[in-house]
């Protein structure tokens, strides 16, 4: 088994939501088999062991991070507990949240301080039209209103960005106003086709991918040229370094990040709906080790498809999720690489 430097656990707490997403991946929005609290620090105990397991084989501390999520994370009633409690964990693994804005007033950012988590991630999917028109009636202002709050109070701030057909082209009006608010970071990623957005209509095309692509390069080199850079573009994600340069992105599904489902079911990564246990019935760190489906994700050999290309062995493939969702195959290239 391959050893890395980091685990990352996207723990989604609850199905409830105060939104319906056009794009969104959930199939249901009930609170029915929601782990209890009580079940919570089972699911913490768990992952330090899987964390001192592997620092344990790689020789090395193995970092952790738990991103606390939904859902909406804040609709569950006991979110602030897990927070307090996670609070005590610090020298094991850091924590961070990703939500929709709603829930934070100024009062809600300044008990989100106290708690210091590394970072809060906002959705945002273009401006204001755009972005209601796929997440809900004034969830623009709320969101731009969230991100305020958390800045003014100097919890470091990130808008994620969902690329679809019909937004993809704002995403640089979009940085501008990350700007205006002085968030910390804007990244962004493909939309994922799934059983609850089974209309593929906003899925994007090799040709609308590059120009994506070309279009967050042009605007990460615009806000890195300011003379007082407030925002960072990230770019890296599957692909993206084909038009960004840098180090190439490598799909960490099942290696260095894993997803927890409300009711303990254990996943690759939410794009990748595969179950591989659930931590009431194995513990994590067997789930980790021993899972059949990791094994082959991890083992399998980049898609045929790619055997010219130069970054064979440095990208294995592209986005998994993507031609998983499309093929059901792990041995399948990124359905919108241009290169092969």
């Amino acid at each position: 088994m391959n050893t890395q430097k980091k685990l990352i656990l996207q723990w989604h707490i609850t199905n409830r939501c105060n939104l319906r997403c056009r794009h969104c991946y959930q199939e249901n929005y009930q609170r029915a088999g929601e782990l209890k609290f009580t079940q919570w620090k089972l699911v913490i105990q768990q992952y330090v062991t899987l964390l001192e397991s592997l620092s344990d084989q790689a020789g090395y501390p193995v970092r952790g991070q738990i991103n606390v999520t939904g859902g909406e994370p804040f609709a569950h009633e006991s979110f602030l507990e897990l927070l307090a409690l996670l609070t005590q964990y610090r020298e094991s693994f850091s924590f961070a949240i990703l939500c929709n804005g709603s829930f934070i007033t100024a009062d809600m950012a300044e008990i989100l301080k106290s708690f210091a988590p590394r970072f809060v991630q906002i959705s945002l999917e273009g401006m204001r039209e755009t972005h209601d028109e796929i997440r809900g009636n004034e969830q623009f202002s709320q969101a731009s209103t969230a991100l305020k709050h958390l800045v003014k109070v100097g919890i470091r701030s990130m808008i994620a960005f969902t690329a679809q057909r019909d937004n993809y082209r704002e995403f640089p009006a979009l940085v501008k106003h990350a700007q205006t608010l002085h968030v910390n970071e804007i990244w962004a990623d493909r939309l994922i086709p799934c059983s609850s957005n089974e209309d593929s209509s906003q899925i994007l095309n090799t040709a609308e991918t590059q120009e994506f692509f070309k279009i967050v390069h042009h605007a990460q080199q615009r806000a890195a040229n300011r003379w007082f850079p407030s925002t960072q573009v990230r770019m890296h994600r599957a692909l993206q370094f084909l038009v960004a340069g840098g180090e190439p992105y490598k799909c960490s599904a099942g290696e260095s990040l894993l997803a927890l489902l409300p009711n303990g079911d254990v996943l690759p990564c939410r794009r990748m709906p595969k179950t591989l246990g659930n931590i009431l019935l194995t513990p994590l760190v067997e789930i980790y080790r021993n899972a059949p489906f990791l094994h082959e994700l991890r083992e399998s050999s980049p898609p045929r498809d790619c055997n010219t290309c130069f970054f064979t062995e440095f990208c294995r493939g592209g986005l998994k999720c993507l031609s998983y969702a499309q093929t059901g195959r792990l041995d399948q290239a990124d359905p919108n690489c241009w290169i092969r």
